[in-house]
C-alpha cells in the first residue's frame, strides 16, 4: 500500500460526510449550507491538525493568509454545528478504507486497555470530577477505553466515560457487542478486566480470549478458590460451574462450584434463580518471568495451536497498547485542548486517535529495513508532525516516503525498565506558545 491511497481514503471519507451533511451536523439544511472560511471539510482537517499550541497559532499554522484566516468566535461557531457523531465516524470510516494485515499465527490480536486523561476543570460538570489529595479539591478526567490492534498499531474501538463513572469491565462488554464476527481474532487485556461476567460472556460468545490474573494470594482473589500446582509453570484445564443457590453442597467445594450473591451481576443467571446453573471451562496457565516473578493467564486458545511460549509472547504483545497511549498523549498532543466545553473536547479526542491511526497506516507503508544487524523502523514523534503537514498537501506523495525515512530509530527488542508512576496534569490553555 502507498502512502498516497491512505491519503486518499481520508481525504474521500472526509468527502463523503460533506456529501451527506445532515447525518453529521446539529440542524440539517442548515449548518454549513453558506460559503464560510472554515466549511465542513476544511473544519475536520484543522481539527485533526491541531497540536498543542495556543488557539491563536493553530489558526495562524493553518490558514497562513491573513485574508483567509477564520477568527476564533467563528471556529467556534462552526466546530459547535457538528454533531457527536462526526468524528466518530470518520474514525470508523479510515478503518473500514484500510483493511488489517498483520496477524500472529493467522489470528489479529487486539489489546484492550483504558487510560485517565486529564481535561480542563468544568464546575458544572461533575460526572468528570475526581477527588484529589488536596481536601475539597476536584480534578476532571476522562477514562478513554479502546480495542486496539497491536500487530498493525491502530485503534480499532473507542469507548469514553467521565471519570467519575469509569468500569472498564462494562467497556470491554460493550466492545464484545460490536465484534459481530469472532473469527480469527483475539482479545487480551490485563488482570483489571477479568472478571466471572466476563469471562461468561467471551466462552458464550465464541470470541478468543487471553487474560492476566491477580495471583492467587492476592485477596480477594478468584483462583485462591482451586488447588492450583506447587510448580513454577504449569498449563492445566479449569473447570468450575456458577450458580446463585447458597446450598452445602455447592459452597462446601469451592474448587468446582462458584455459589455468586444474590446482588452480584451475572448476565446469564437471573438474581433469584436459585437452580440454573452455568459451566464454564477455561485454561490457566502459569508463566515463570524471573526467579522470584511468574503470571497467571486464563484463556480459552487450544494448547494444541498455542503454546506455553506462544501465551507469553501474546501478552507481552500487549503491552504495544501502553505505548500507543504514550504516543497519543504526549507526541499526538492529547493532553493539550483547546476549549473546555464537553463536545469540543470529544472532538479533539476523535481527531487525535484519527490522527494516530493515519500516521501508523502511513508508517506502514515503509518497511522495516535492516543494517549491520541492526533493525530501524521510522520514529512516530517525526512521523506524526510529518503527517500533518502530508494531509494538508505541504508534502507531495513523491516526497513522503523519503522524508521519513531521514527519522528512523532502532528498534531494541527485550529492553525493560521500571515503570514510573507519576500524576499528570492537563496543560493550562494560557501557558502555551
Amino acid at each position: 500500500m502507498k502512502p498516497s491511497y491512505v491519503r486518499y481514503s481520508l481525504l474521500k471519507s472526509i468527502d463523503f460526510m460533506a456529501q451527506n451533511l445532515d447525518q453529521f451536523v446539529k440542524r440539517p439544511g442548515a449548518d454549513f449550507v453558506r460559503n464560510r472560511k472554515c466549511p465542513f471539510s476544511t473544519l475536520l482537517l484543522f481539527l485533526l491538525q491541531m497540536e498543542a499550541h495556543s488557539l491563536d497559532k493553530e489558526i495562524r499554522n493553518y490558514f497562513p493568509k491573513p485574508a483567509s484566516r477564520i477568527t476564533k468566535s467563528g471556529l467556534i461557531q462552526q466546530r459547535q454545528k457538528l454533531n457527536d457523531s462526526a468524528l466518530p465516524f470518520l474514525f470508523s470510516e479510515l478503518n473500514r478504507r484500510i483493511p488489517l494485515k498483520r496477524k500472529y499465527k493467522n489470528h489479529f490480536v487486539f489489546g484492550v486497555d483504558g487510560s485517565a486523561t486529564n481535561i480542563p476543570f468544568l464546575g458544572s460538570d461533575s460526572s468528570t470530577q475526581i477527588p484529589s489529595n488536596t481536601p475539597n479539591v476536584n480534578y476532571a478526567q476522562n477514562h478513554i477505553n479502546v480495542v486496539f490492534d497491536v500487530m498493525n498499531c491502530r485503534f480499532l474501538d473507542v469507548l469514553i466515560q467521565p471519570g467519575s463513572e469509569k468500569n472498564e469491565r462494562e467497556a470491554f462488554l460493550t466492545f464484545l457487542s460490536r465484534f459481530s464476527e469472532p473469527e480469527n481474532s483475539i482479545f487480551v487485556a490485563d488482570r483489571g478486566y477479568a472478571s466471572i461476567n466476563v469471562l461468561a460472556h467471551l466462552s458464550q460468545s465464541g470470541h478468543s480470549f487471553l487474560f492476566r490474573m491477580k495471583t492467587p494470594d492476592t485477596k480477594p482473589n478468584f483462583l485462591s478458590r482451586f488447588a492450583l500446582p506447587d510448580d513454577t509453570e504449569f498449563d492445566i484445564p479449569l473447570e468450575f460451574t456458577i450458580t446463585r443457590s447458597q446450598k452445602k453442597v455447592y459452597k462446601e467445594d469451592p474448587s468446582h462450584y462458584v455459589c455468586l450473591r444474590c446482588d452480584r451481576r451475572f448476565d446469564f443467571i437471573e438474581p433469584g434463580d436459585t437452580k440454573s446453573l452455568l459451566r464454564l471451562a477455561f485454561r490457566l496457565v502459569k508463566i515463570q518471568l524471573s526467579e522470584d516473578n511468574s503470571e497467571y493467564l486464563i484463556t480459552n486458545l487450544s494448547p494444541e495451536e498455542f503454546s506455553r511460549a506462544d501465551l507469553k509472547e501474546l501478552y507481552r504483545l500487549r503491552w504495544g497498547v501502553e505505548t500507543a497511549f504514550r504516543s497519543l498523549k504526549y507526541h499526538a498532543a492529547l493532553t493539550s485542548f483547546h476549549s473546555v466545553r464537553r463536545d469540543f473536547i470529544m472532538q479533539e479526542i476523535y481527531a487525535r486517535i484519527i490522527l494516530y491511526n493515519f500516521t501508523t497506516m502511513i508508517m506502514n507503508c515503509i518497511p522495516v529495513t535492516q543494517k549491520e544487524g541492526k533493525v530501524k523502523k521510522v520514529s512516530f514523534s517525526n512521523a506524526v508532525d510529518i503527517c500533518r503537514d502530508f494531509i494538508s498537501h505541504r508534502i507531495i506523495n513523491e516526497e513522503i516516503k523519503e522524508i521519513l525515512c531521514r527519522y528512523l530509530t532502532e528498534v531494541r527488542p527485550g529492553r525493560t525498565f521500571e515503570r514510573k508512576i507519576r500524576s499528570k496534569r492537563v496543560v493550562p490553555m494560557t501557558y502555551r506558545p
